[in-house]
């Protein structure tokens, strides 16, 4: 059974490409153009799209890792 603040934990873990842009580090313009390539980690929950952030996160530093940067 699904307690009441369950709902905003599963927000902040799995937000809305708007709320993951406001917590950094990509723009929303950024992690749309990445949605549309298949790039983004998420799934839909309806029409919304819903990102996996600690997945993204991830995939960000192993990009930038093999690219020679520094996160």
């Amino acid at each position: 059974m699904k307690k009441k603040g369950d709902s905003m934990r599963e927000d902040l873990k799995f937000p809305t490409i708007r709320q993951a842009a406001k917590r950094g580090p990509l723009s929303e313009h950024s992690l749309r153009l990445m949605q549309k390539a298949g790039k983004l980690p998420g799934f839909y929950v309806g029409n919304h799209f819903r990102v996996n952030y600690d997945a993204m996160i991830e995939q960000l530093q192993i990009e930038s890792r093999e690219q020679g940067a520094v996160v």
